[in-house]
């Protein structure tokens, strides 16, 4: 993992090194709700084997939204 960002109302805008990647995951784990683009099935699952544990919170993956109203995949390239 190179590095990640998150942002919260309460944080705002926060980076985590790859160093930070445990709690990354502990902090994921605090929220309600998960968005991201093609979190579902890249990012989180890159967190959860490098943390050792599952990110519980719901998640709602904007590249699956997308991908639902225009019947195929966007890339981000």
């Amino acid at each position: 993992m190179g590095s990640a960002v998150s942002y919260h109302p309460r944080d705002l805008f926060k980076v985590w090194a790859s160093s930070e990647v445990d709690q990354l995951a502990a902090y994921l784990n605090e929220t309600d709700l998960i968005v991201g683009y093609a979190i579902s099935h890249y990012d989180l699952p890159v967190i959860e084997k490098l943390a050792g544990v599952p990110i519980k919170p719901a998640r709602y993956d904007l590249c699956e939204f997308v991908a639902k109203g225009l019947n195929r995949r966007v890339r981000l390239d």
